[in-house]
């Protein structure tokens, strides 16, 4: 195996433009932002960097090396993330730890929690029916106030897909999403993000 090579020498343009490439794929998944982007680069990067002296120019271009070791470490990435959305390095707690909440001693933790809590742990909404209401009554309002041909498409919208939407209304799918664009602006100026 000998030497690693340089790090000038294994980040050509092709490696480089590989690793733009795939931190872009991961952050299409739902495990990453896409504020993650530069950070996924960089730690290709840095992961390619480190198994560099294991490359042996005999059994492989170094693109082709290259090409393996950075889809290897995108899988591992989306690996580690998956682990870390799962909950594997979270403790488990008992409802019956007992709870010092000062004046009146101790207390299980179960008969601390409240309704919210459970919602909250199991993805349901916590949202309070009056917030929800009035979210509600301004989205109604913004839909009002659009006009008459971005009415249309946003009503369409929340029932069925862009695409669908552009085949109904015999118009691309480009001018279907400018519309949106425009939607979310005018949702944006009344106030609803």
């Amino acid at each position: 195996m000998g030497h690693a090579p340089r790090p000038e020498a294994i980040l050509t343009a092709y490696v480089t433009a590989l690793i733009r490439v795939k931190a872009r794929q991961l952050v299409r998944d739902h495990l990453f932002r896409r504020s993650d982007e530069e950070d996924l680069r960089q730690e290709l990067t840095l992961r390619l960097l480190k198994r560099a002296r294991r490359y042996n120019p005999a059994r492989a271009s170094l693109h082709t090396f290259a090409d393996r070791v950075v889809a290897s470490l995108a899988a591992t990435l989306v690996r580690e993330r998956r682990r870390q959305k799962n909950g594997a390095r979270l403790a488990s707690i008992s409802l019956e730890v007992l709870c010092d909440c000062g004046d009146e001693g101790a207390t299980p933790l179960r008969e601390l929690l409240e309704a919210a809590d459970l919602q909250r742990r199991t993805g349901g909404s916590t949202e309070d029916p009056v917030t929800r209401a009035e979210r509600d009554e301004a989205l109604r309002a913004a839909i009002a106030g659009l006009p008459p041909d971005l009415r249309e498409v946003c009503v369409r919208l929340m029932r069925t897909s862009a695409v669908d939407v552009a085949r109904d209304m015999g118009v691309t799918r480009h001018q279907v999403h400018k519309a949106i664009g425009a939607i979310r602006t005018h949702f944006h100026a009344a106030g609803l993000n």
